[in-house]
């Protein structure tokens, strides 16, 4: 058998059976002008399933096969994709589905990337967040107020700790003596008002008891200063008198007539005729000795 007088040398049924192959169609929907003029697997032949596979090729339709190896760049949106991703260099442009894990680092998330719905619960937890991770640097401002503002908007009546500024505070519940029920809630006159009260009555007491009696003395004192009074009379002199007493007889002694018999000293009052006090006088070998004053004449 020949094919413009080329003889065919072949396998015994192997020619027939490769004519059939590709003839015996009813209904053909190609030529071989629609097979690749390459080598299968090399740049521009066909694509050779497996892991051989060193085409590389732009595909404009599905994928509903796996894909391994890497892409270079996606122009178009992905739909979905169900496997693991083992990692993506380029930008991707948006992901409506859902991620399942991303093990790399993700450069940057636009604004409104990530919805709040994204995240189950307890997704983010300690572990999660570094120590030290949020600081005051990393508050604004208005979130450090707000944060006041719900330390001072506080019910106090859960923080009863001992030691605790909701202590300080108190618990209008479990005690009606609370800082807050005295300074804010009682009427005038009620707890620390009514102490006040007491504190203040008792001060203009004192202090006006303490003004008189200042008054008193300071008086006493000046009439002891400048008011005369009269020598002492005829007696004794008291053995523990009063300091004015003292010096009123001190000052009988400096200036009244007093005279020596040589036995008896006398001291006059003030008409120098009345002995009103006598100290006895004696010597025994030199030596003078006075007694104590006594009563005269």
């Amino acid at each position: 058998m020949e094919i413009l007088t080329t003889a065919l040398t072949e396998t015994v049924g192997l020619l027939a059976g490769g004519f059939k192959k590709f003839f015996n169609v009813a209904t053909p929907t190609g030529t071989l002008n629609s097979l690749a003029d390459a080598v299968p697997g090399a740049a521009g032949g066909g694509f050779i399933a497996g892991s051989n596979a060193a085409t590389t090729a732009n595909i404009t339709g599905n994928i509903t096969g796996n894909l391994s190896g890497s892409v270079g760049s996606v122009t178009g949106a992905v739909g979905s994709v169900t496997g693991a991703v083992g990692s993506v260099t380029g930008a991707v442009g948006s992901v409506t589905g859902a991620v399942g894990s991303v093990t790399g680092a993700v450069g940057s998330i636009g604004a409104g990337g990530i919805a709040t719905t994204s995240f189950a619960a307890g997704a983010i937890n300690a572990a999660a967040i570094a120590a030290d991770a949020i600081g005051a640097s990393e508050l604004a401002a208005d979130a450090v107020a707000e944060i006041a503002d719900a330390v001072w908007d506080e019910d106090a009546t859960a923080h009863q700790t001992l030691g605790t500024f909701g202590q300080a505070i108190g618990d209008p519940v479990a005690d009606t003596n609370t800082i807050y029920k005295a300074v804010v809630s009682d009427a005038t006159g009620a707890t620390v008002g009514v102490d006040i009260v007491t504190i203040d009555d008792f001060l203009d007491t004192e202090i006006a008891s303490i003004l008189a009696a200042v008054d008193t003395e300071v008086a006493s004192t000046l009439a002891l200063l400048d008011d005369a009074r009269t020598e002492p009379g005829q007696g004794a002199p008291p053995v523990n008198p009063d300091m004015a007493t003292k010096v009123d007889y001190l000052y009988k002694a400096w200036r009244n007539k007093k005279d020596n018999n040589g036995t008896t000293t006398n001291l006059y009052a003030d008409d120098a005729t009345t002995v009103d006090q006598k100290q006895a006088t004696s010597e025994s070998g030199g030596t003078v000795t006075k007694g104590e004053w006594a009563t005269g004449p």
